[in-house]
């Protein structure tokens, strides 16, 4: 396939991408909406950028010349050496630097578009003043992260994001009254609109947090014969099988009927026992833990379950099917907060409200998956195991 350039646009409610030829044609694009009522945060950027371009076919990530990143203008953060926020971000239309502003009106020329409470420069300042004593390395755009994150190193900006921060693009220079105000080793290098940063390709598998690695696994179910009940074989359900899935990822595990599928899913939430092995989550072994071992790493591993009738209690409402969860990890500071929670799910899953009073029986197969989702959802998990739901799924 030819060469072909990416476009990431980080909005306020969402991530999109959008690859296009060298003639400007599109060949692929890509979506991500963000959560309803959601904290902006840099993780969230990340794990959508990332996502966003996992979601394209290897052979159109495999011919990517370039990927250009676009954010929302004025976002600013603080961040280590090593890319990791060392403080709050502060989102385009924050004002809370007006202090700081007319500090700047005092050094800067009439024509710099540093000026206002709302400039990268002012937040910038009222970051460092408020957060005086971290290890700041970095003063970035929400773009040039998500960029220096893909391009494997940080501390780059795009000429046209760092005229908010007083850069002055006729002599190519940080002026002398910017470096008055802010530490010189913060303020990014500037490269033109068309420059590259130095590329580390962002797919590399060193490049990769892994999320969940299985290794060697098998999980075999004994096969016993005679009046002592004697095992004479093994069906091997899960037979040495091992992957690593690397954080943001999706992957999909793809057979016939019968072929493990679910006994795998369920060997990764310990809900079969695996007969030998390695799964680690975070780096941490999962095998051989007991139930009470477990029980705090439940919330940051789920399952939606392939069939939604059986694995809803018909006896309970959809509200207890919700909250209990939230209730048995000690998430919500009360009823009414964990109640809350569990509405803002089901509306993610195109479920009114009043779901949450009425039982199992009263839904659709469609609707009643919705719900199964919304509680593998609910505590906000960090992996989940997804059992054929979209055979049961009725959202178009």
């Amino acid at each position: 396939m030819q060469g072909l350039y990416a476009g990431i646009d980080l909005g306020t409610s969402g991530c999109r991408l959008i690859v296009t030829d060298a003639r400007g044609g599109i060949q692929a694009a890509t979506r991500v909406v963000y959560p309803a009522n959601v904290e902006q945060t840099p993780e969230l950027w990340w794990s959508a950028a990332q996502q966003v371009l996992a979601e394209l076919p290897d052979s159109i990530r495999a011919s990517l010349q370039a990927i250009a990143v676009d954010g929302t203008s004025g976002t600013i953060l603080l961040t280590d050496a090593q890319g990791n926020p060392t403080t709050p971000v502060l989102m385009y239309d924050d004002a809370r630097a007006v202090e700081q502003s007319r500090r700047i009106a005092t050094v800067a020329p009439r024509e710099s578009g540093a000026h206002g409470a709302t400039s990268s420069l002012a937040k910038l300042l009222w970051l460092l003043e408020n957060f005086p004593n971290q290890p700041h390395a970095h003063a970035l755009h929400q773009a040039d992260w998500i960029a220096g994150k893909l391009a494997g190193h940080l501390g780059f900006s795009d000429e046209n994001n760092c005229l908010k921060l007083g850069y002055d693009p006729v002599k190519r220079e940080w002026p002398r009254w910017v470096k008055s105000l802010v530490p010189e080793h913060l303020l990014p290098g500037v490269f033109v609109p068309g420059e590259k940063i130095p590329p580390n390709p962002p797919f590399s598998k060193g490049g990769e947090e892994t999320l969940l690695s299985i290794h060697n696994l098998n999980v075999w179910f004994p096969i016993r014969k005679g009046i002592f009940r004697r095992t004479v074989d093994h069906v091997r359900a899960v037979d040495g099988v091992s992957l690593d899935i690397p954080k943001g990822r999706i992957v999909a595990l793809v057979g016939e009927s019968g072929c493990g599928k679910t006994t795998l899913g369920r060997a990764v939430l310990q809900l079969e026992k695996p007969t030998s092995g390695s799964i680690q989550l975070h780096g941490q072994e999962l095998t051989g833990l007991s139930a009470r071992e477990l029980r705090p790493l439940r919330p940051k591993i789920q399952i939606a379950f392939q069939d939604p009738q059986s694995s809803l209690n018909p006896r309970l409402l959809v509200e207890t099917t919700l909250t209990e969860p939230l209730k048995a990890h000690g998430m919500g500071a009360n009823h009414e907060e964990r109640i809350e929670r569990a509405a803002r799910i089901l509306e993610d899953m195109q479920l009114p409200r009043d779901t949450l009073w009425r039982y199992p029986h009263e839904f659709s197969g469609g609707q009643r998956q919705r719900i199964g989702l919304a509680r593998a959802l609910v505590l906000n998990p960090d992996f989940i195991v997804c059992d054929e739901i979209t055979s049961a799924l009725d959202v178009s």
